[in-house]
């Protein structure tokens, strides 16, 4: 059953690939809502004025009006030191600013309501106030920072699905495809929607690129987790310490860090030449530096005023963060420092080949990561069986 559900996955996923494919050859077929989507003219300007003050002009405008004006040296810098996917605004940014302000509000509406409704109440409705904020938040910056196709995957595959009305579809329609994977058919409804409304996802590198990255920290994620549930069942876990380390949240995710980074490398060095090691290292600081010090400040950038202390101190931080950032980009990469402007050279990923591997890499991927869910599920659902098979 298993393997007749991922194989069928990978039909869907193909379907619609190909269906993006010839939906991009329809002339003038952009998507209906593309047009409405363009980088705000104050948001630009915003960020000029803001990158103006700092040393690192380039890297401020990028984080705060994703405006990227790079150099040729730049970019080879950050591309050597595997950092280039980290200059845009992603899901990697969108996700703590979602997870803080649905911690406020549900924190907020629980303390106020707790009083009137009971506790299983409560729950119901925090759920639908993340679902709900989740939604806003994630399509507000998508539009707020240009509608780029890593900001649109996220709001659409991360938080758009979690709308009951897909559930309520597959349940209604479960008899006609009830070999099909449930997370499958949810993703290919929001596919489908995805390219009427914003064109068509199989050309657009930015939705690929923040897809396929999104599969690769989820599956790795999943699997440190596997190995770590395991070492707590050996017998040299007895060890104290060892115990108190692997139960850390931190040794939790800078292993899962390293897992994506490794994946992600195994998977680009065919059309991408970078060095694991450096790739690992690079990455595992620049994350949570970019995720919870550098998109915060950006954003608070965008809020205060010009002319105010707030942003004088505001923008030191941010350039020295983003001074951080440049330094590791320079201590992990092969180019030399204070290189001259050289010639860019195309990567292989830009070319027709790199685009027919890194759609074939979404499909496989994709399936996969929808059949480790199911299993998931599955598990969780069998273990809850067998709790009240106990109780009875």
């Amino acid at each position: 059953m298993r393997k007749k559900q991922f194989v069928l996955s990978i039909i869907v996923y193909f379907i619609l690939v190909v269906m993006s494919y010839y939906l991009s050859k329809i002339q003038g077929f952009k998507g209906f809502l593309s047009g409405a989507i363009f980088l705000p003219e104050f948001l630009e300007t915003k960020a000029h004025l803001i990158g103006a003050t700092m040393s690192e002009k380039n890297l401020g405008e990028s984080f705060i009006g994703n405006i990227h004006q790079f150099s040729s040296c730049e970019l080879q810098q950050y591309q050597a030191s595997g950092l280039v996917h980290l200059l845009a605004i992603s899901g990697g940014q969108i996700h703590p600013v979602n997870q803080f302000i649905g911690f406020i509000l549900t924190y907020f509406t629980f303390f106020t309501l707790k009083k009137t409704y009971s506790f299983n109440h409560m729950m119901k409705i925090n759920s639908v106030i993340k679902l709900i904020s989740g939604i806003i938040v994630s399509f507000g910056l998508s539009f707020l920072y240009g509608g780029t196709g890593a900001l649109l995957r996220t709001a659409s595959l991360d938080f758009l699905k979690r709308i009951p009305i897909f559930s309520i579809l597959r349940l209604r329609y479960f008899k006609f495809t009830r070999f099909l994977n449930e997370h499958t058919l949810d993703n290919a409804l929001i596919l489908i929607i995805f390219c009427l409304l914003f064109g068509p996802f199989g050309q657009n590198y930015s939705f690929l690129l923040s897809a396929i990255g999104a599969c690769c920290a989820g599956l790795s994620a999943r699997t440190v987790k596997a190995l770590l549930t395991w070492c707590h069942k050996t017998p040299c876990h007895k060890i104290k310490k060892l115990r108190k380390i692997t139960n850390m949240n931190i040794f939790y995710s800078t292993c899962s860090t390293i897992a994506t980074s490794i994946f992600i490398g195994i998977l680009f060095y065919a059309v991408n030449k970078t060095s694991f090691l450096n790739s690992c290292l690079a990455n595992i600081v620049a994350i949570p530096l970019v995720t919870f010090l550098v998109t915060p400040l950006s954003i608070i950038a965008l809020l205060l005023p010009l002319q105010s202390k707030l942003m004088e101190v505001n923008t030191y931080f941010l350039n020295m963060f983003l001074r951080w950032f440049h330094n590791l980009s320079l201590i992990f990469s092969d180019i030399p420092f204070g290189c001259e402007d050289i010639p860019r050279t195309t990567s292989a990923l830009f070319s027709s080949w790199g685009l027919i591997y890194i759609n074939i890499l979404f499909v496989i991927l994709f399936a996969l990561y929808d059949l480790v869910k199911t299993n998931k599920l599955q598990n969780i659902k069998s273990s809850l069986q067998k709790a009240k098979a106990r109780r009875a």
